[in-house]
């Protein structure tokens, strides 16, 4: 459903993946893997990869809880002052996806990916005074990937 969210919003929208032989109807683009076996991590250095010069605006797939009102939050309270504007639940639990990466954090990456860092999370807490957190709530970042966790979730819609 995010794809959806962001391209009705005017996104440049593209899908990650690291298996080429995935078809993906929706999507006019995908962005490869360069780095194998290095999960989330793979991606956002693929699409730094794709363009350097570029902020991604990055967001998981697994998170069906996340709305257009949660999107434009984060786009809105966007810092680019600092490396990178990331969502938070609670008063210390940062989620890396969604967020915003600028330009600038391609440096740390690299650096991360050449210290065999294979955790953003360990990656931003490590810098976070350049990062900005945005407040969610945990029904935004329910992160719902087996298909038990996608029944409870509609189940707790059922609830509301």
């Amino acid at each position: 459903h995010l794809y959806r969210e962001l391209s009705s919003m005017g996104f440049k929208t593209y899908i990650s993946s690291c298996e080429r032989e995935v078809a993906y109807p929706l999507t006019p683009e995908v962005i490869y893997d360069i780095i194998k076996d290095t999960g989330p991590l793979a991606g956002l250095h693929a699409a730094f990869h794709y363009d350097q010069g570029a902020a991604w605006l990055v967001m998981a797939c697994d998170m069906p809880g996340f709305s257009k009102a949660d999107i434009q939050k984060l786009v809105s309270l966007r810092d680019r002052g600092m490396l990178a504007t990331v969502a938070r639940l609670g008063k210390d639990e940062m989620h890396p996806f969604p967020g915003i990466y600028e330009a600038e954090f391609v440096k740390v990456l690299e650096e991360a990916l050449c210290n065999n860092e294979r955790s953003i999370v360990s990656i931003l807490r490590h810098m976070e005074n350049h990062v900005r957190m945005v407040e969610f709530s945990e029904y935004s970042l329910y992160n719902a990937n087996s298909p038990e966790s996608v029944s409870a979730f509609k189940t707790s819609l059922q609830h509301k």
